[in-house]
């Protein structure tokens, strides 16, 4: 009985029947479930799905897809999962949320290779060419599509190689190939043909129209628009014929700016009398412009920046950034300091002026940022520290996303380290907005909580307050009870004292000391027991009182010390600079910490040195083995790092994660392309 239902559902979803269709196909789930099968449970959904998906209805698509694939699991369907995780892909594309259908599109190839089906492999790799093309990756998509065409030949199906040119076409026009993306549209159309697809053909001609305009060929261009329309269904897609008809529209508009405005004005009057639903579309060409297209297009960019700030958190584990058994990780997203920042925050994708940097363009970037900041993540929860220009981009190209910050921590009133600030805040205020007009769940919405140094306490309290509705804690380095409980009172933060002059007014106070601040991190678990110990000394220039605030009673077990640059001092022994650590503040202060914690026998500490300023980016790892050498030479057991943006040290093992396979950790590292430094294993670095 569900298998006829399901043959049923099918064939009228061939016949473009799609509520019908979906009607057959619910009986058969229910006939399904009362026969205990769950493959006819799974083939069920499945066409519930694609039914939906023709109805314009995702949402819907996307959850009869889910309960398709876990039914396929349940009865161990390797063919329906790889099934059910394409037709997730697909509805998650029209929902704009790219990545995920990204995600479900490569589980689906490889759910097809485990069940040697080469359908169900060209059907996931076209998924992954449609949602690469929405990403921007236009070369990717079209290696994939042109993976999927071979992978459908081989299962001989004339649908999948349909799909998979015009999945070409479409990446091929993107990269500005007009003729070559004609004949894959060519070859679509003939494709669909043959497979009997009418939907698929109407989408093959858009693809020609759309080539065809863009060589400048119009009247062919509108004749492949005209037989697209002809082929679209009454029922359902909708999105297809509103692409086709603006189509034809951007064809007029295009004779107009020839001079041909009497063939346009022809056109416009055939489409008001065989099709007045669509003259709209075909009259805003001639006019030039449709404010109601522009309102139409304004909100889909609105829902799809609102989706993307309020895409789910996952944790660094289920992102695979982290190997077994840790539990969080300090994420480095700095790359230079303030002098670099300002003429090198926005840049083409170079490295240099004269070396191109091939990792970046070949990903497609125009740009960069180089700032920074960093990310805690512990206890399921982050902390943004010191977000500077470009930490929201940094943290984007490591695949995390706005969620991942629940609260923010500002040193010092520094541009390199507060610059993106007002973006983050301004992204805080949208996800709230969003939530209010619908776009998002009320799941995505969460509070940020900020901790600020003295000095940024009195420029931006009241601003933070007005936007946020909760007052920023001031964090002081005056007091030894001036503690905060963060990130769901799983660390406890504390203050160090930092000589470091900032931008503010009042960033010394009458007895002259600076307020600028580093920060103590203990990292505690869920019954409150303390872990280990992470200390962030931000910009200062040494002090008794800094070596202090990390080596006194509690070591601190991780050190992240800002070098800056090298300044005169750093010629002479025993000599510091003011503003800035130097190379000699830096080696003063871990060889304090480093002693420290062998009286109190601790594990060996780990120093990783950040902030560096472009000008010692060929250096790095120079002055990485001479601090190692210092520590040597006093006998002190410890490990002396260069930070790189894109560095992961996992907690509460304190030790830094291989960049390469993120398997195990990190024991070496080596120079990559241009000023590039990557952390690998042993493993990874003989490969």
């Amino acid at each position: 009985m569900s298998t006829d239902l399901v043959a049923k559902a099918r064939e009228l979803l061939r016949l473009d029947r799609y509520e019908e269709s979906l009607t057959a196909a619910k009986a058969a789930e229910e006939a399904a479930r009362e026969g205990k099968s769950k493959v006819g449970e799974s083939d069920a959904l499945q066409t519930q799905a694609q039914a939906l998906y023709m109805l314009d209805r995702y949402e819907e698509s996307l959850t009869a897809a889910k309960a398709a694939e876990e039914a396929a699991r349940v009865a161990k369907s390797k063919g329906g999962e790889s099934n059910a995780l394409n037709n997730q892909a697909r509805a998650l594309r029209m929902l704009d949320r790219y990545e995920e259908a990204l995600t479900a599109a490569k589980a689906a190839e490889e759910a097809a290779r485990e069940g040697k089906s080469k359908l169900g492999e060209g059907n996931a790799l076209y998924a992954q060419s449609q949602a690469l093309r929405m990403l921007n990756r236009h070369q990717e998509a079209l290696t994939a599509a042109k993976a999927a065409e071979e992978a459908a030949r081989e299962g001989k199906s004339k649908l999948g190689e349909s799909n998979a040119l015009d999945s070409q076409s479409q990446a091929l026009r993107m990269l500005n190939r007009p003729e070559e993306s004609l004949m894959a549209a060519k070859g679509a159309e003939e494709a669909a043909r043959e497979s009997k697809d009418r939907v698929g053909e109407a989408n093959a001609l858009g693809a020609q129209g759309e080539a065809l305009l863009k060589l400048g060929r119009l009247d062919e261009a509108l004749e492949a628009v005209e037989k697209a329309l002809a082929m679209v269904p009454a029922e359902g897609v909708q999105g297809t014929k509103s692409w086709l008809a603006g189509l034809r529209g951007r064809a007029v508009g295009a004779l107009a700016e020839r001079g041909q405005v009497g063939r346009a004005q022809e056109v416009v009057e055939e489409v008001r009398k065989s099709a007045p639903d669509e003259a709209p579309a075909a009259e805003a060409g001639l006019a030039g412009f449709d404010i109601s297209t522009a309102v139409e297009e304004r909100e889909r960019f609105e829902r799809k920046f609102h989706g993307r700030l309020a895409q789910p958190a996952k944790s660094l584990t289920d992102l695979g950034r982290l190997p077994d058994g840790a539990q969080g990780a300090l994420v480095f997203l700095r790359d230079w300091a303030s002098y670099s920042t300002i003429p090198l925050a926005r840049v083409p994708a170079a490295e240099t002026e004269e070396r191109a940097d091939e990792r970046v363009a070949a990903r497609g970037e125009t740009e960069r940022p180089v700032a920074g900041g960093y990310l805690l993540h512990w206890g399921g929860k982050g902390l943004a520290i010191d977000p500077g220009y470009g930490f929201l981009g940094a943290l984007a190209e490591e695949g995390l996303v706005f969620g991942h910050i629940d609260e923010v921590l500002l040193t010092h009133y520094h541009f390199d380290h507060l610059d993106d600030l007002l973006q983050l805040v301004t992204c805080f205020h949208e996800v709230r907005e969003a939530v209010k007009k619908g776009h998002v769940a009320k799941e995505a919405e969460h509070p940020l909580r900020f901790y600020v140094s003295p000095s940024c306490h009195d420029a931006l309290s009241a601003f933070l307050r007005r936007i946020t509705g909760h007052p920023a804690e001031p964090v002081s380095s005056k007091s030894d009870d001036d503690e905060h409980l963060g990130l769901g009172r799983r660390v406890r933060l504390a203050g160090t004292v930092a000589n470091h002059s900032d931008l503010t007014h009042l960033s010394a106070d009458a007895a002259g000391e600076s307020q600028a601040i580093g920060v103590r991190m203990e990292l505690r678990d869920a019954k409150d027991k303390p872990l280990c110990t992470l200390g962030l000394t931000s910009d200062t220039g040494w002090t008794k009182e800094v070596s202090e605030a990390f080596a006194g009673e509690h070591p601190v077990d991780v050190l992240v010390a800002h070098m800056g640059s090298a300044y005169e001092e750093d010629k002479l022994a025993e000599k510091y600079a003011e503003n800035h650590l130097g190379r000699n503040g830096v080696l003063k202060l871990i060889v304090d910490v480093a002693r420290a914690r062998k009286k109190k026998r601790r594990r060996p500490l780990l120093a990783v040195i950040s902030e560096w300023g472009e000008e010692l980016a060929p250096y790095r790892s120079e002055i990485c083995r001479d601090l190692q050498n210092g520590l040597k030479r006093e006998d002190l057991p410890g490990r002396v790092i260069p930070s790189c943006r894109g560095l992961y040290v996992a907690l509460p093992q304190c030790e830094p994660v291989c960049q390469a396979c993120r398997r195990k950790y990190a024991n070496a590292w080596v120079k990559g392309a241009g000023k590039e430094i990557i952390h690998v294993c042993k493993e990874c670095l003989y490969q």
